[in-house]
């Protein structure tokens, strides 16, 4: 898949600054609100500002609900039931919860391992840009929704029982190999656009 994006992302960043050229004049103001340290516009000094906040505030112990283990299952009152009773799937897959813990405890232990990682690799591609603004992105921009809402989709999956177990491994192993996939998207447009923060100060500054 990073394969894929490769002739795609030359011909969009070649674009993009095709365009920032042709029309950077009406970007003049746009100076007015950058940072004077890296560049960083004023709207997301305050937003930066109250994300480090937020986390000097909160327990080291504290998770994000996407870091949060997979539930676990304690009773069949907590499985979400089918509309029907004559669904295929209650007798045959589900006599107990057993199966569902034990795939929902093997997933936790894949996610956790797949975030990691991608992190790694993240901090590591992005670690000419200015960090403060890199992890604001990361938290706010990827993680707390596109890696919040994978989570919860996760945590539903593992409690229908309209689907069987083995469709649930299925479905889970999709969604993990697709988050691996996007995130390079989301880190090549992260590029694109701290590119163009650069861009703007460097023009500026040589206008004046």
């Amino acid at each position: 898949m990073k394969k894929s994006y490769t002739f795609l992302n030359v011909i969009i960043l070649s674009l993009t600054l095709l365009l920032f050229f042709t029309y950077c004049d009406e970007y003049y103001n746009y100076y007015d609100i950058l940072s004077k340290t890296k560049f960083i516009n004023n709207n997301f000094i305050n937003d930066i500002n109250r994300f480090k906040r937020i986390i000097a505030e909160a327990s080291e112990e504290e998770k994000y609900p996407w870091e949060e283990d997979f539930c676990l299952l304690l009773s069949e009152d907590e499985l979400i039931r089918p509309e029907h009773n004559d669904s295929p799937y209650l007798p045959e897959h589900y006599e107990n919860i057993d199966k569902i813990n034990e795939l929902s405890i093997n997933t936790t232990k894949i996610w956790q391992e797949t975030i990691k990682k991608i992190r790694q690799n993240f901090e590591k591609e992005t670690d000419n840009m200015n960090h403060n603004w890199r992890d604001f992105m990361w938290h706010y921009k990827w993680a707390n929704i596109y890696l919040y809402k994978v989570h919860k989709l996760i945590n539903i999956t593992l409690k229908d029982l309209t689907t069987p177990i083995h469709d649930k491994g299925e479905t889970i192993t999709k969604w993990i190999k697709w988050i691996q996939e996007d995130v390079e998207y989301f880190m090549f447009n992260l590029q694109v656009e701290w590119l163009r923060i650069l861009t703007l100060e460097l023009f500026y500054k040589n206008k004046k």
